[in-house]
C-alpha cells in the first residue's frame, strides 16, 4: 500500500504533502518553514467561533474597537499587530496579547526580503 497523502500545514505555509518531503527519509522538515501571518491565526482559531456565536464582521469590528477598514486590512495581511491591537486582539479572542506579538515577529522574520531572495541559514 502507498504511502497516504500528510497535510503537513502546521508546519509550513501552503498545502505539502509528505511526498514532497520524505527524499532525505520518511519525512524531513523543511529548514526554512515561513511564519503565518497572525490573521490567519484570527481568521481559523476566533472568527469561526464568533460566527458560531451569531456575531457578524460588524459585531467583531466593534467588540475590537478598530476601523472596518483595520479589520478587513488585517485580514488581507496589510496590517501588522502592533502591542496596542495585539491587547485587542488579547480581549476579543482570549489569546494572550504576546501570542499575537510573536505570530507577528515570526511573519516578519521570515518574509524579510534578502538580497537574491536568499534566506540566512
Amino acid at each position: 500500500m502507498k504511502n497516504q497523502r500528510l497535510d503537513i500545514d502546521a508546519l509550513v505555509e501552503g498545502r505539502a504533502s509528505i511526498d514532497d518531503y520524505n527524499s532525505e527519509g520518511f519525512v524531513s522538515v523543511p529548514d526554512r518553514k515561513e511564519g503565518l501571518h497572525p490573521a490567519r491565526y484570527f481568521e481559523e482559531l476566533f472568527l469561526p467561533k464568533a460566527k458560531a456565536k451569531g456575531l457578524d464582521n460588524k459585531a467583531v469590528i466593534e467588540h475590537l474597537d478598530i476601523s472596518e477598514k483595520h479589520f478587513y486590512n488585517f485580514l488581507k495581511e496589510k496590517v501588522n499587530v502592533t502591542m496596542a491591537f495585539a491587547k485587542k486582539l488579547a480581549v476579543a479572542t482570549g489569546m494572550p496579547y504576546d501570542f499575537w506579538l510573536r505570530a507577528q515577529y515570526k511573519f516578519d522574520d521570515t518574509h524579510n526580503d534578502y538580497p537574491n531572495n536568499a534566506k540566512p541559514l
